[in-house]
Order: C-alpha cells, then structure tokens, then sequence
C-alpha cells in the first residue's frame, strides 16, 4: 500500500488479454474497462497506468475506432509523463506507434 500498487489490477488486465486471445474481444474490453475503475478509486498513479495501458492495448486489439484508441494512448502518455512513469510511457510510444502503423503512417512516427 505504500507505493499504491495493486496486483488486482494487473490480474483484471492479464485476465482481459487471455478473454481477447480466447476470441471474447467484448468481454475482454469490458474488463480492461472494469481494471480502470478498480484502479482510479487508489489515487495512486501507478495502478491507474497500469490499467489504463491494459486497457488501452486490449482496445487497440479490438476496436476499429483507431482514433479514440490513439486518444486514449496519449492520455496513458500524458499520465506517465506527469507521474514520472517511463514504464508506462515507453508501453505508450509503443502502442502510439502500433496505431500509426494501422494508418498505414509509417514515416509520422515519432523518436521518443
């Protein structure tokens, strides 16, 4: 409890991820979703990123909205930014440069 961190969410975002490879993009979103509200209510920065970065790569696997994705990368980003977490702000980058790739925008992406 001291840094915050909180292993339910991991376990929600690892449980979403295997619910996505086993073919239920629905439900596994939808846990991403439910690892985000477990985590908001610590106000500890890093839980949320953790789950905001789960969240954010089972959308990117799922959703076709490519630009609500991306939305929500760089709100993951802006959160490590602020927070100091490089973990979850290189996840970001990541995930941001996976999105550009969709589009096809292989020249746009950006160094860190």
């Amino acid at each position: 409890m001291r840094f915050g961190y909180d292993r339910r969410v991991d376990t929600l975002g690892n449980l979403a991820s295997t619910l996505w490879l086993q073919g239920f993009s629905e439900q596994a979103r939808l846990l991403g979703m439910r690892a985000l509200e477990e985590a908001q209510p610590l106000q500890f920065a890093l839980p949320v990123s953790v789950a905001m970065t789960w969240a954010g790569f089972n959308r990117y696997l799922s959703d076709t909205d490519i630009d609500a994705v991306e939305h929500d990368i760089v709100e993951l980003m802006e959160h490590a930014r602020t927070h100091s977490i490089a973990n979850q702000l290189g996840i970001g980058h990541c995930l941001l440069g996976l999105c550009q790739t969709r589009r096809n925008q292989f020249d746009t992406a950006t160094p860190w």
